[in-house]
């Protein structure tokens, strides 16, 4: 894509990308904010309606009081005094204390008196079955909680039902209760209406399944929320009343409408700015950049460069470099390959002997183990015997010397195209390809004879020391793709060194692999080797007397 197009291109993104950052700001910001704000204000609802039930409870529940602590209503309870009736029950206007009805039972559950708000209140009443039986009320869950003084909401075939209650008492509000006297309110039709135009909420009621949860304000729509909130009732709690609060949501909708309005204002102006942009940046930065462009192609190339462009900003000045970076060029290409080369070097070489290290081992051997042309291997790790000795009595460079005459021996009996590394310690690693059991043998030998002849130390002061070596042999196609890690084949060499130590040092063991692996994978202890060689998946040599036990590693 040319620079031209990638400048149209880059202007869209922008203006698009504008865009989108205020439709996401409105969106993800704005709006969840004003959502925010709804349901705290649908809270704030609910808590209202919540509160003017609570309030008409309370109401419902100072008039049982102001009832049920009174001389009359005591005498009455207990002689039925048709003064009391008359005077006080006969023609009470029940509805201009917010009630439906008032009852007033015996101690012992008997209902003494009921009085109705009017025909649709008796009919409520009757309907609701709380006079089907006697002593109904007095053996009702809620009555332990009436039957002391309270007030709450009642689940009733009528509907719920906002009742309060006093016991019966004298006016001293000392001594036995003698009954207790109700007042009730149906949550009916009219009750809802008379909430509705007392807090102005657009209020509806249903009785549902106890477990709805917490109070919960759902988003309709973009134009209309629903808030449910919920008040136990006292004798069913396995049914709950419903508050539903149903609005718009006119707040919402004005800002969707304004980030509409606003995205295709924002379009419009950007078209006109980007069009200037365009043509700004064609004449000052798209036509010098197209000459730097031919100047770094000649560069390129190894042809001379033009003269550079006159000018006196900073695509000037980055025109000249072109020349002075030109001459440095060639010369610092060459001068970091040397150095990576060095630093590739350094990485996988021991500092003490300047053989490889064990991160080259590592590199080597999980690259080359895998190749599906793999000849036969051996891997064969040698110890120094008791080398820890010479650092304690001699000093740390004399056992340096000794490690750095080590490797200088090792490579003398290796062939050029073997691996020598420097596992770590006084142990070192040879790694040959193709090569047998047999040669195998024949090199541990050979090296456990020189090192023991060979005069270690400084040349007035020498040193006699003997190593311990363990190999393990992949024959011919062992090797492949289908072969597990290298850790797994060197730690079979390992255990065989383990062994030579074990077995008075100054030898070596070798063990070699049939040609195909064995299901349970290599050995990984000396009770695994044991069991190889018992079933001769694996077989082993070592230059031990014939009637020597070898001692593998527990």
């Amino acid at each position: 894509m040319r620079i031209h197009s990638k400048l149209i291109l880059g202007l869209l993104l922008l203006l698009c990308g504008i865009t989108l950052a205020i439709w996401l700001t409105i969106r993800l910001f704005i709006l969840p904010q004003i959502e925010a704000t709804e349901v705290t204000y649908r809270y704030q609802d609910l808590e209202r309606v919540k509160q003017a039930i609570l309030r008409d409870l309370n109401r419902l529940q100072s008039f049982a009081l102001d009832w049920g602590v009174w001389d009359d209503t005591y005498h009455y309870v207990q002689d039925l005094n048709s003064a009391y009736t008359a005077s006080n029950l006969i023609g009470i206007q029940l509805d201009n204390i917010g009630a439906d009805l008032l009852l007033i039972s015996h101690r012992d559950g008997r209902i003494l008196n009921l009085v109705s708000a009017g025909p649709a209140a008796a009919e409520r009443v009757a309907a609701s079955k709380l006079l089907d039986q006697p002593r109904l009320l007095a053996n009702h869950p809620f009555n332990g909680v009436l039957g002391q003084g309270g007030s709450a909401i009642l689940d009733t075939p009528a509907g719920p039902l906002l009742l309060a209650a006093s016991p019966i008492l004298p006016s001293g509000g000392e001594g036995s209760s003698r009954g207790t006297l109700f007042f009730g309110k149906f949550v009916d039709a009219v009750y809802r209406q008379t909430l509705v135009e007392q807090i102005r909420l657009p209020l509806e009621f249903r009785v549902e399944a106890a477990g709805s949860g917490a109070s919960r304000v759902t988003f309709l729509s973009d134009t209309e929320s629903l808030a449910h909130g919920f008040m136990p009732l006292l004798n069913n709690p396995e049914r709950e009343l419903c508050l539903i609060i149903r609005k718009d949501r006119p707040f919402y909708g004005l800002v969707l409408r304004l980030m509409n309005y606003a995205v295709v204002i924002i379009l419009g102006i950007g078209c006109l700015v980007a069009l200037v942009a365009y043509g700004f940046l064609q004449l000052t930065l798209i036509r010098p950049i197209v000459q730097l462009q031919q100047q770094a192609e000649a560069l390129g190339n190894g042809e001379p460069l033009c003269r550079p462009m006159q000018r006196k900003d900073e695509l000037g000045q980055l025109s000249r470099s072109f020349y002075q970076m030109a001459g440095k060029l060639e010369a610092s290409v060459g001068q970091l390959e040397t150095e990576r080369q060095q630093f590739m070097d350094a990485s996988l070489t021991d500092a003490l002997t300047s053989l490889k290290n064990r991160r080259y081992m590592e590199q080597y051997l999980a690259s080359g183990m895998q190749a599906a042309d793999t000849h036969g291997w051996l891997l064969m790790a040698l110890d120094l015997d008791h080398f820890k000795r010479i650092n304690d009595v001699h000093g740390h460079d004399i056992g340096d010397l000794v490690l750095r005459q080590m490797a200088a021996l090792l490579q003398e009996l290796s062939h050029q195209e073997d691996t020598l590394v420097r596992y770590g310690g006084e142990e070192f690693v040879l790694i040959c390809k193709n090569v047998d059991e047999q040669i195998g043998c024949a090199m541990a030998e050979r090296i456990r004879q020189r090192v023991a002849r060979f005069h270690f130390g400084l040349e007035h002061a020498p040193l006699a020391l003997t190593c311990s070596i363990g190999f393990f042999t992949l024959p011919w196609g062992a090797a492949g793709p289908s072969l597990p890690g290298w850790q797994a084949l060197f730690k079979v060499a390992d255990l065989a060194l383990y062994a030579a130590k074990q077995s008075g040092r100054h030898c070596w063991i070798g063990l070699k692999s049939p040609l195909q692996p064995p299901a349970s994978g290599y050995p990984r202890d000396g009770g695994e080797i044991r069991q190889a060689l018992a079933r001769q998946q694996l077989l082993s040599f070592s230059s031990l007397a014939a009637d020597s036990d070898i001692r593998w590693p527990s």
